[in-house]
């Protein structure tokens, strides 16, 4: 006995004396954020036990911008493309871009926002328009924002990225600018408001560069049939020293005006009335370009009249004051330029006009070109369902022969809102090319799902239920070592011919054939979901079922359980009882065996007449009995029309079936409402889980079950400085015993928190507050990884070590050339289990699966993998 004694006490002098190997167990975390980063599209980030050391590993990307509706680019002095969209960005509301056609390069260069505690100063929003250049130095407008609400001129310098607010219209002085401003030749800034002023029929205005004073030079009146109202495009400035525009309604008929102003003698005069009776067509929604050569002839667009109702392509004469249509647009002709132009005419060096149409006899929209010395006029470029559509305002002709445009939509939109698309065409040899989609995040975007380790390469992967070719999801690949982020797959769609599924939900799990699964909650063959299998070693993905009507839109993660079978829930589908003649959905629990791909429905949960939960939201996990542990977390029906509280903590036995163990039944909802996330069993034995709301604060609330007493006990409210409203799990440390999660908004930044929670002593503490921009926000999954799992590509020893016998039944045993000091255990997904010191170990208890044991020497560490069966 004093032997072993001392050559225990040897081994642990000997692993004193190795700092090189460094085996302390400390855990780190790593997560993921739903939210926040540079592009507002999620992060995946690490962390230790303590808050500290937070890094962002990966910013999800995007090509940031959405509905640039009148939106147009323009070519800065840099050689650079420039441009706004009305929304989109961190804040929803626009984005200032940069695209360099040199590099092929994006960069969002601004996001516009209202004022908040982040950003306490407005700039403006929803921008609109093309921006123009003056000394290095951009000048636009935003329809709203702004001190007042209003709207503002503003100033960027895209050198320092150095945003200014000149002006913001008061709604007396005008509101909702639009169009595009003008650089007159007195070196001012000329525009219009679509609305305010006395009339709220929009103004003319003058913005002085040099004194920085704002002046309204007119205000258009629409009850007196002179003025117009409502002016949409942008104002000229002739050969001859005046101003030239048009509004889209007011006149003598409604329709719009074309007229003059004397910008310095602020005389207005309208110079002719569009009418509807005519073919001159009406309601324009640009502006007027002269022609080539100061030749006191104005070029435009109506959006509505003439043939066919689709507009016209007309000239107007200053001298005669005549205006002639020069091309119909008429959606119902074959050999039409297209439609319903809402844009402006670009003229090019080559003395040609360049526009667009949104629509027309083509759908989707056209670039066209017009001579107007030959009058001579031709379609360059045909829109269509898969490279950008619907063309809504101006494009620009660079010096080097290509035009750049935005489109409205892009393609197959099917699960997200049209964002459109930046392209350029060669007008040399009618080259289209759609250089990127607006608000696609090429790389995934909004993870949900927790990250799974893999042991056998020491990586880390996770799904992504947005972005990729399709926004429908990716499954990418984290290298811990390197801090590396790789797409591994894209989800599709299926009216593309791709059943892969769609929006993935939850995390990967990884059984013991080295392989992972999941559920998308969309796609498949019916739409409504599928189990996928995921290979990391070839990156092939396969559908091994699709959902249908006996369980549908399934959520959370798989279970893989002691018998090798999967086991899941689906939100809908199933037999939920019959409310008034019509029969609910309420979710099932389902049972997937990858050994034979069967699939089997196990439980149907009620909506109608029942207190027993529906439409499951989170995951399923095991008990130490055997049993299945899940949550319910939406309300039901009785036949008589009323609710009924029925979220609730449930057993599943694959023997005896179905049992609530707890409502979520107070009409105070004191412990607790809406459990979103998965419960936890702890090593005492007993269940934790998080509520989304519910409790004193109603913010949310940590419950402990105790499967032995059948009691519920509430043990945390969350509160506004805590965090609030968490949606993930609970995960335990193997270091200190403590709980972590993460909530979803709340703390110091309103971004969410970080906490731990000692199931011991009850005491909660939040240990980071998410901020946003720079470290993501709305987190929603974190693991925990031993970090010595995640380096263990770094250590190897010189040892040769035996472990047998492997596959393994009850005991294995371990011979080493060196001095083993211990021995620790891991699951297939990297999580500890146990450490031992003994040569022989015991995994009788242990359930069947993929294992590995990381047997560290006094010369480094081995990693052997066993499979128990």
């Amino acid at each position: 006995m004093k032997n072993i004694q001392f050559k225990k006490t040897v081994c642990i002098i000997i692993f004193c004396l190795i700092p090189i190997i460094g085996f302390v167990q400390t855990n780190e975390i790593w997560g993921v954020t739903k939210n926040g980063g540079a592009s507002n599209n999620g992060t995946v980030f690490k962390t230790d036990t303590n808050g500290n050391n937070h890094t962002v590993v990966h910013e999800f990307f995007s090509y940031e911008g959405n509905d640039p509706n009148f939106n147009f680019p323009m070519e800065a002095s840099n050689g650079n493309i420039y441009a706004t969209t009305s929304f989109g960005g961190v804040y929803n509301q626009g984005v200032l871009f940069e695209y360099n056609p040199t590099t092929d390069t994006y960069l969002k260069k601004y996001d516009f926002h209202y004022s908040s505690n982040i950003q306490p100063i407005p700039s403006g929003v929803q921008p609109i328009g093309r921006l123009i250049e003056i000394n290095n130095k951009l000048y636009g407008i935003t329809g709203r924002g702004g001190q007042n609400g209003s709207g503002v001129i503003y100033e960027f310098a895209y050198n320092t990225n150095t945003y200014t607010v000149l002006h913001s219209f008061n709604n007396t002085d005008g509101r909702n600018p639009s169009g595009t401003l003008l650089h007159a030749t007195n070196g001012k800034l000329y525009g219009m408001t679509s609305r305010g002023g006395t009339t709220d029929d929009g103004v003319i205005y003058e913005y002085d560069l040099s004194t920085n004073i704002y002046t309204k030079k007119l205000d258009f009146d629409d009850n007196i049939n002179i003025h117009g109202s409502a002016p949409l495009g942008h104002l000229t400035e002739a050969s001859n020293g005046l101003i030239y525009g048009m509004t889209k309604d007011g006149g003598e008929n409604n329709v719009g005006v074309l007229f003059q102003f004397n910008i310095s003698t602020n005389e207005y005069e309208k110079k002719l009335d569009f009418n509807t009776s005519g073919n001159n067509g009406h309601s324009p929604w640009g502006g007027l370009i002269e022609g080539p050569n100061n030749s006191l002839e104005l070029y435009g667009m109506n959006s509505e009249g003439s043939i066919g109702d689709g507009g016209v392509l007309f000239k107007y004469n200053i001298t005669t004051n005549e205006l002639s249509v020069l091309r119909n647009l008429n959606p119902n002709s074959e050999t039409s330029l297209g439609s319903w132009a809402k844009g402006s005419l670009f003229l090019a060096q080559n003395n040609k006009f360049y526009g667009t149409t949104p629509t027309g006899y083509t759908e989707y929209g056209t670039i066209f070109e017009f001579d107007p010395v030959t009058l001579q006029s031709s379609v360059l470029h045909t829109f269509n369902n898969f490279n950008g559509k619907y063309p809504d305002g101006d494009i620009i002709l660079t010096n080097s022969g290509d035009i750049y445009g935005l489109t409205t939509q892009f393609g197959y939109e099917t699960y997200t809102k049209p964002s459109g698309a930046f392209y350029k065409l060669n007008i040399n040899n009618n080259e289209y090319t759609e250089l990127f989609k607006l608000n696609y995040m090429p790389a995934g975007a909004l993870p949900e799902g927790g990250l799974t380790f893999l042991p056998s390469n020491g990586k880390l992967y996770g799904m992504s239920k947005h972005g990729g070719l399709y926004h429908t999801g990716v499954i990418f690949e984290i290298n811990p070592t390197t801090n590396t982020h790789t797409k591994l797959v894209e989800f599709g769609i299926l009216n593309l011919g791709n059943n892969t599924g769609a929006i993935p939900s939850g995390n990967l799990t990884l059984a013991s054939n080295g392989l992972f699964y999941g559920l998308t909650e969309q796609g498949g063959l019916n739409n409504i979901g599928a189990i996928i299998e995921f290979n990391p070693i070839t990156n092939s993905l396969t559908v091994k079922h699709h959902f249908n009507n006996i369980g549908s839109f399934p959520m959370g993660s798989l279970l893989l359980a002691t018998n090798n079978k999967f086991y899941g829930l689906t939100s809908a589908g199933g037999d939920g009882g019959v409310f008034m003649g019509t029969p609910i959905q309420g979710g099932i629990i389902f049972e997937y065996d990858p050994l034979n791909n069967t699939f089997n429905k196990l439980h149907d949960f009620k909506v109608v007449d029942e207190d027993g939960g529906s439409n499951p939201y989170g995951s399923l996990i095991e008990g130490l009995d055997g049993s299945l542990y899940g949550l319910t977390s939406m309300e039901g029906i009785t036949n008589e029309g009323g609710l009924y509280i029925e979220e609730a903590i449930f057993k599943y036995n694959l023997t005896t079936g179905y049992e609530v163990l707890h409502s979520f039944n107070n009409d105070d909802n004191f412990d607790g409402d809406k459990p979103l996330g998965d419960l936890i069993q702890i090593n005492n034995g007993k269940l934790y889980g998080l509520t989304n709301k519910g409790g004193t604060n109603n913010n949310g609330v940590i419950f402990e079950y105790d499967l032995v007493l059948n009691q519920f006990t509430k043990r945390h409210d969350f509160s506004i400085n805590d965090g609030i409203n968490p949606e993930g799990t609970l995960i335990e440390s193997s270091v200190d015993g403590k709980l972590y999660g993460v909530t979803t908004s709340g703390g110091i930044n309103n971004h969410g928190t970080m906490f731990n929670f000692d199931p011991n002593t009850f005491v909660f503490t939040k240990i980071f507050d998410f901020n946003g921009i720079n470290d993501g926000s709305y987190p929603v999954s974190i693991n925990i990884f031993n970090t010595e799992t995640l380096s263990t590509n770094n250590l190897s020893s010189n040892n040769e070590i035996l472990v047998y016998p492997n596959p393994v039944k009850n005991f294995i045993y371990l011979k080493s050339t060196g001095n083993i000091i211990t021995s620790k255990i891991y699951n297939n997904i990297g999580q500890f289990i146990f450490e031992t010191k003994e040569d022989k170990i015991d995994l009788r208890n242990f359930i069947d699966g993929v294992y590995f044991v990381h047997i560290i020497t006094n010369q480094g560490v081995e990693i052997k993998k066993i499979i128990k069966n």
